[in-house]
């Protein structure tokens, strides 16, 4: 899906994090992330709902297979859920 025209809810984000962690969520080295407010963030939820608004914070892919996800490319990991 095209984070960038169809963004993910906040309960989506929370199951994801719930998988891989919020922080793993974050692409900590983007210039996005760099020149926004959210880096200044340490509730949870206010961290969740600034990627929910801003979908360029996030690490990508981000791949789910059920209770499962993954961030970043992990072709070693999605080979396993096959």
């Amino acid at each position: 899906m095209d984070l960038t025209k169809h963004k993910l809810g906040a309960r989506e984000l929370q199951a994801v994090a719930g998988a891989v962690g919020l922080k793993n969520l974050v692409d900590e080295g983007s210039i996005a992330w760099k020149e926004s407010t959210a880096q200044f963030l340490h509730a949870p939820e206010a961290v969740i709902e600034a990627l929910c608004q801003s979908p360029k914070l996030l690490r990508m892919p981000i791949v789910r297979n059920g209770s499962k996800a993954t961030v970043g490319v992990q072709p070693e990991i999605w080979a396993g859920w096959v």
